[in-house]
């Protein structure tokens, strides 16, 4: 995968978290889960691991979506450094000088 790629998926998964629809999803689904949690047979030892795998999953997907935002953010600066690495001498002067 391209550093611009990796960047890409970044501001795709930046746009994600800051989505309320998404937001809510996941408050709804983490909601339902504690729900059935404080509703569940003491004895129901297998449901209650179920439950707990699902609260898992749901906190695994968003810390995910939070990797992606921070690996589109350092593969942002090696672009950005590769282009500095790469620019001319005249093209750095004028930066410099503006």
């Amino acid at each position: 995968m391209t550093d611009q790629h990796i960047s890409d998926l970044g501001v795709e998964a930046q746009r994600l978290l800051e989505n309320p629809a998404f937001l809510a999803i996941f408050d709804r689904m983490r909601d339902s889960v504690q729900h059935a949690w404080r509703n569940a047979d003491l004895r129901d030892t297998e449901g209650q691991q179920l439950l707990l795998q699902q609260a898992k999953i749901i906190d695994r997907i968003q810390e995910t979506a939070l990797g992606m935002v921070q690996s589109g953010k350092l593969a942002d600066s090696r672009i950005r450094e590769s282009g500095l690495r790469t620019e001319s001498l005249a093209k750095r002067v004028l930066r410099k000088v503006s």
